[in-house]
């Protein structure tokens, strides 16, 4: 009996070829591959080509694929980084930062189930003193009677400066006029003026109800969280 070259299962002396993988047991063996002291191997084409597995402390690991380093002699962003992407990375986290970077005190559960109804009532414009007439003593309310009442305040100071703005842009356009037997007449406002309008109400009050969403949603949860830019101003302690 002999060995099969390829396989290694045992083959009768008189047989060509194997009977389990089908080699010719005729043909000339493949050179053995003979490690070198370099970390290098002889394949068998007799040409020595270096070994992809080093010896390690478990065992022999293959070594990570090479990869091109990414950095950037002339400083910036990373080469394969799409140009301009760096700076709205940075202008997403500056808003994340704006509206969810806020302070955000520890809570007592029990005076926040004792006063919710209150403290989601707040949120409701002028109803914003609501938890201190529940409650005068409790900082939970103490803290959502503060919140709706800058909410509350920078309404009523977006809805000033909307009349006024409004008032001002109406008197520089004003809305196309018509006589009618005498009498004179606005037919139809002005396109110009209606266009700035709604302009000016969008810069003034979506931030406003942005607010508004945001403190109510503090309020559901049970939440001691400023609201962004004016909830920092205490002016209920």
């Amino acid at each position: 009996m002999k060995l099969c070259n390829k396989c290694g299962a045992q083959v009768d002396d008189d047989s060509r070829f194997c009977a389990v993988c089908g080699a010719d047991m005729q043909a000339p063996s493949a050179p053995a591959y003979a490690a070198q002291p370099d970390n290098t191997y002889q394949n068998p084409n007799g040409q020595y080509q270096q070994n992809p597995y080093q010896q390690q402390p478990g065992g022999y690991q293959q070594q990570a694929p090479y990869q091109q380093n990414s950095y950037n002699p002339n400083g910036g962003a990373p080469y394969g980084t799409p140009y301009g992407s760096a700076k709205p990375n940075a202008f997403i986290d500056f808003f994340k930062k704006l509206l969810f970077g806020t302070a955000e005190y520890q809570t007592d559960p029990q005076d926040v189930a004792a006063n919710k109804v209150g403290g989601i009532v707040s949120c409701f414009g002028i109803l914003f003193f609501v938890p201190l007439c529940i409650n005068s003593m409790s900082p939970w309310g103490k803290f959502r009677a503060n919140q709706g009442l800058v909410n509350f305040l920078l309404n009523l100071a977006a809805t000033v400066v909307y009349y006024i703005l409004s008032a001002i842009i109406n008197a520089i356009f004003p809305p196309v006029t018509e006589t009618l037997l005498g009498y004179t007449y606005s037919s139809s406002p002005n396109v110009v003026a209606s266009v700035l309008c709604v302009i000016v109400w969008i810069i003034l009050f979506v931030p406003t109800i942005t607010l508004w969403i945001m403190n109510l949603v503090y309020a559901i949860q049970g939440r001691a969280k400023e609201l962004p830019v004016i909830g920092k101003f205490h002016l209920i302690k």
